[in-house]
């Protein structure tokens, strides 16, 4: 295959995964997967900037930005070029689908690296195949929108031209990378300058080949670019801080090192608070760079000094405690990837071209046989193999990784897998429909997974102070999603702690509510002008319970019940199964059979229910089933009313009180009778 066919096969490649992973993260969004942090904020800050004549204001990052400028949190000129295509298409979906594409057609200047590294279009391609693939990659694209999706194009093309020798686009490359993202860039672009000059020509150093006056400008050329970016990074500091806070003045990513940057910059050469800050999940940081190796099947480590420009996202993701910096469901992996890649390319042309094999051989002498054959493996394999064993690798790396997860091994931890697949349900129509009550001019409050479907006006919000109770014209919350227990970045409260005391104000009613979304109105006093309550049925597939038994039961309702046998007094039977409900008054119905191996009195209780809110830790509610309820030995229905007061997520617990008793439990029915205020 030459390699015109091998550009043109790339592309459509690139073109299919961007077709694909924009559709996809669109269908996202419309499911309400999506969030403000991060969709939200890009969303706002562009749009009050295009319409409103706000420089780049967005509310999520109040709290750090003084001036509610995007500015002040991250000083990025790049978004000056997202404003033209918002001002032309502002919707979601240009960002999302401007980041797919950013994604894919980042396999281009793979492609061409790899053919300038590897010499050979086959091998160009497997590797191209791979990023399609690779778990950093695919979290980054799947995770709402963000500037670190440029990193992969910028920095590909930039280590193309270096490898090429064509140093102007080399320079060109690196200052665009500055323009990307504040730090990271400035950080990335040090390293990689720095390996340009000092690392890759180390042997035109060592010989003092400065007559070389091609050498001798590139090398003073990226030392410009290195005191430039050290002066960017002030330069940063400085306007960062002039729209928000001073960057890095309290952090809490590297609390082992210290709080802020002259303490941590200090503590790195503290060997005591290094080991300590490498200590701490310590297990998770090394499983993740296996899976970021894994895939390129190690080749990165046969070229040590390829990795340098990519150490510095090593040594602040293994120094930090802050976990996405080394998990694989957020957007940083687009940071370092074209890093692994690079280093990766290097590493295989190494093992190709027998200088690992030289080198070990000149080391270890004879005792070298099982690395020989592990290098003839490498040798062997071609186009198909390499690109068909590391897709499945980078499979088996996303199935190994969640499937880790129950086992606290938090690697596919992050938003990028938060969700399930975004099937349209009846719940997320719920939600647009009553989305479609608020007027677009009016101010808004909506939680975190929301917010970005009414972040074109200027006064919308996914979180105030809760004492602001009359703030906003309307509120919206989903008691049934995990972000309406966020809790506010940078802040002591969660988004239901700011709900709740809309709720007691006095001052909201609710205007519309369906199935555990409610959306206040600020002064309103009627009816809800919609309200579909909760109504739902948990059996044995929606509760947890331990060790019993699971069968088909005469006259039960479901298809199979659970079946508690001789269970000791005071034992957990069932749990679960946390469900999301808003203030109201509810019926609980479960529907039970229990035989006795002995009389006892009619009065006395033989189970417990006990309705408790996750979220608060706090039992609302206890009700008792008693033996003259169930005396028949025959299927009943045993009701009990509780009122909510506050938004939670509630389980039903059954406790049994008896240790001579079968217990079959077919079904627990939730009825919600009202909800206020």
């Amino acid at each position: 295959m030459g390699t015109r066919d091998g550009l043109r096969t790339i592309t459509k490649l690139a073109l299919i995964y961007s077709i694909a992973l924009s559709l996809f993260t669109c269908l996202r969004h419309e499911m309400f997967m999506t969030r403000a942090y991060d969709l939200g904020i890009f969303m706002q800050a562009l749009w009050t900037t295009l319409f409103e004549g706000k420089f780049f204001y967005e509310t999520p990052d109040i709290g750090i930005s003084t001036s509610g400028s995007f500015f002040g949190v991250h000083f990025s000129p790049v978004m000056f070029l997202l404003l033209g295509l918002y001002w032309i298409f502002p919707h979601a979906y240009t960002l999302l689908i401007l980041q797919s594409f950013l994604l894919g057609f980042a396999a281009v200047p793979l492609y061409k690296l790899a053919k300038r590294v590897l010499g050979e279009d086959n091998l160009a391609l497997a590797f191209s195949a791979i990023y399609f693939v690779y778990p950093p990659i695919l979290a980054a694209n799947l995770f709402d929108f963000h500037l670190e999706a440029f990193f992969p194009i910028v920095f590909f093309y930039a280590f193309y031209y270096l490898e090429k020798e064509e140093f102007t686009r080399f320079y060109l490359m690196l200052f665009f990378a500055l323009m990307i993202l504040d730090f990271a860039s400035v950080i990335f672009v040090i390293s990689t300058a720095f390996y340009a000059s000092y690392i890759k020509y180390y042997k035109k150093i060592l010989r003092r080949e400065f007559d070389d006056r091609v050498f001798l400008r590139h090398f003073i050329l990226c030392n410009i670019m290195i005191i430039m970016a050290v002066v960017y990074f002030q330069v940063c500091i400085a306007i960062i801080e002039k729209f928000g806070t001073r960057p890095f003045s309290k952090t809490l990513n590297w609390p082992d090192l210290g709080t802020n940057i002259h303490e941590i910059l200090i503590g790195i050469f503290n060997p005591y608070k290094v080991m300590r800050a490498l200590s701490y999940d310590f297990t998770a940081k090394l499983l993740w760079l296996i899976m970021l190796l894994l895939p390129l099947l190690f080749a990165p480590i046969f070229d040590p000094l390829s990795l340098i420009p990519g150490l510095p996202w090593i040594l602040v993701a293994f120094l930090s405690r802050y976990g996405p910096y080394y998990q694989l469901g957020w957007q940083y992996g687009a940071i370092y990837t074209p890093f692994i890649f690079y280093a990766g390319l290097r590493g295989f042309n190494n093992l190709l071209s027998d200088r690992i094999f030289n080198f070990l051989e000149r080391v270890l002498g004879s005792r070298i046989h099982f690395i020989k054959r592990l290098l003839r493996v490498y040798k062997g394999l071609n186009r198909r193999r390499i690109a068909t064993i590391a897709g499945s690798l980078s499979i088996i790396t996303i199935i190994l990784g969640l499937t880790l997860r129950p086992l606290a091994v938090n690697i596919f931890v992050g938003s990028a897998y938060a969700d399930p697949l975004p099937i349209p349900n009846e719940h997320t129509a719920y939600l647009h429909r009553i989305l479609s009550y608020i007027p677009p001019n009016a101010s808004v409050l909506a939680q975190n997974n929301i917010f970005p479907h009414v972040a074109h006006r200027i006064n919308a919000y996914v979180w105030i102070p809760p004492n602001m109770t009359d703030f906003v014209d309307y509120a919206i919350g989903d008691v049934q999603h995990p972000e309406f227990y966020m809790v506010i970045p940078n802040n002591n409260f969660t988004y239901d702690d700011i709900f709740y005391a809309l709720i007691t104000s006095g001052n909201y009613r609710v205007y519309a509510a369906a199935d555990g979304i409610i959306l206040l109105k600020k002064g309103y006093q009627s009816d809800p002008v919609l309200f579909i309550p909760i109504h739902e049925i948990f059996d044995y597939r929606r509760l947890k319970y331990y060790s019993t038994s699971v069968k088909r039961v005469e006259g039960a309702i479901s298809s199979r019940v659970l079946v508690f046998q001789n269970k000791p007094k005071g034992s957990l039977l069932w749990y679960g199964p946390y469900i999301g409900l808003p203030p109201g008054d509810y019926l609980l119905t479960v529907r039970i059979k229990i035989a006795l191996s002995d009389k006892i009195d009619l009065t006395r209780p033989v189970l417990k229910i006990k309705i408790y809110g996750y979220d608060e830790r706090k039992t609302i509610s206890i009700g008792f089933i008693y033996f003259a309820d169930v005396m028949n030995r025959d299927w009943v229905n045993v009701t009990f009313f509780f009122k909510v007061i506050r938004p939670d997520v509630f389980e039903f617990k059954g406790i049994s009180l008896l240790s001579n008793a079968t217990i079959y439990l077919d079904f627990i029915s939730l009825e919600q009778l009202s909800i206020y205020p």
